[in-house]
């Protein structure tokens, strides 16, 4: 008996992996099966026109969406989309029942949208730019639920979901593949069926398999933290601490090491040693200016004729300016993380106001604990 179309597409997914060097993908496949009868006899039931390529794949394969199989989660990206890169989960036959049961199935477009539904999403084949819109192909009255519900994207489906629609408008085709994408909101058709769909995402190469280039970008983190240009804001305030604080530099240098081989990017979060660093940077832009107030010590003065002159934490560690770049820093951060830094070491009495009230300060207790525990984890490293 020949190969079916389902079979086929997972061999050539798996022939994909190998050429990546995705190993865990395939092993972690290895523990799924497929759905049993019973389950597709449902499926059918609420979808009488569910495609035989879909139920095939999931009588191989039943779900990947964090899936358990026997005590085994399986988290497998296995299908695409037109979104370039961008891979989603299959949904399980009791996950697609699920949705298909969800209070906010029998919504609409219409529903959902309102009055304002032209307006938010224009009926067509494309929007504008940063524009939402709804392809003409597409029914608006139809409750949502109607159409199978088969796959959600790596953002747990937040960011996009594919479907199965069988009552299509216009020049649409019944088992078109529509995909939704939040935010703008879209709602197109991409593919006239799922065979076609299927189909699209073989000959065009598995596109939303990425190589894994983890260990290079590990290395290039590790090659900035070590001998990466400092920030000029960076350089000054080691400078004028030379006498305080000897080995500074080796000690920014280190944890910012350690950062990198706990998370495999040079990345602050909520994590202890991303903790320590913003300490080091306070600790640096005291040395030069005690900041005012949070917002003295983060933003940098877009205003000013030369942005470096004044510390701020954004221009000594987040990013550089293009006109003046260096190497070491982190390329983004949420600002709302680092206030929180700033209101939990006020409430700790660690940040004071300086004996001049001229800024804000580590007190002595809280600057000797910050080197004594850099110390401690440099000879961990």
């Amino acid at each position: 008996m020949s190969e079916s179309l389902a079979q086929r597409y997972l061999a050539g997914l798996k022939a994909r992996w190998e050429e990546v060097g995705d190993d865990e993908s395939p092993q972690e496949l290895a523990l799924a099966t497929g759905a049993a009868p019973d389950g597709i006899v449902r499926l059918r039931g609420a979808y009488p026109l569910s495609p035989d390529t879909l139920t095939n794949l999931l009588s191989l394969v039943d779900g990947t969406y964090h899936r358990d199989y026997g005590g085994h989660e399986v988290s497998v990206y296995l299908l695409g989309s037109d979104l370039e890169e961008y891979p989603y989960y299959l949904l399980s036959v009791g996950q697609i029942l699920e949705s298909a049961a969800a209070p906010t199935s029998q919504d609409s477009l219409r529903g959902r949208y309102g009055d304002g539904l032209d307006e938010w999403l224009p009926p067509g084949r494309e929007g504008g730019p940063d524009e939402g819109y709804r392809d003409d192909r597409i029914d608006p009255d139809v409750p949502i639920g109607r159409w199978l519900h088969f796959a959600d994207c790596m953002n747990n489906g937040g960011t996009s979901q594919l479907f199965i629609d069988f009552d299509p408008a216009g020049e649409g085709r019944v088992g078109q593949i529509i995909r939704y994408l939040h935010d703008p909101d879209e709602w197109a058709v991409i593919a006239d069926s799922f065979d076609d769909y299927l189909e699209r995402l073989a000959s065009d190469g598995f596109g939303f398999v990425l190589p894994d280039e983890s260990e290079q970008e590990q290395a290039e983190a590790l090659a900035m933290c070590e001998a990466g240009s400092l920030s000029p804001i960076v350089r000054r305030a080691l400078d004028a601490a030379a006498s305080d604080a000897p080995g500074a530099e080796s000690l920014l240098r280190g944890l910012a090491r350690r950062i990198v081989l706990d998370k495999g990017f040079f990345g602050l979060h909520g994590d202890d040693d991303s903790q320590t660093m913003i300490d080091l940077i306070f600790w640096l832009h005291t040395r030069l200016a005690p900041p005012r107030s949070f917002e003295d010590f983060y933003n940098y003065p877009q205003d000013a004729e030369d942005p470096y002159a004044q510390p701020s934490f954004e221009l000594m560690i987040v990013f550089s300016l293009v006109a003046d770049p260096f190497d070491f820093k982190t390329g983004g951060i949420a600002p709302g993380f680092v206030e929180d830094w700033w209101n939990e070491r006020t409430a700790q009495g660690k940040i004071v106001q300086s004996e001049d009230g001229g800024g804000h300060v580590f007190t002595v207790e809280a600057e000797t604990q910050l080197f004594d525990s850099l110390r401690t984890l440099a000879g961990r490293s």
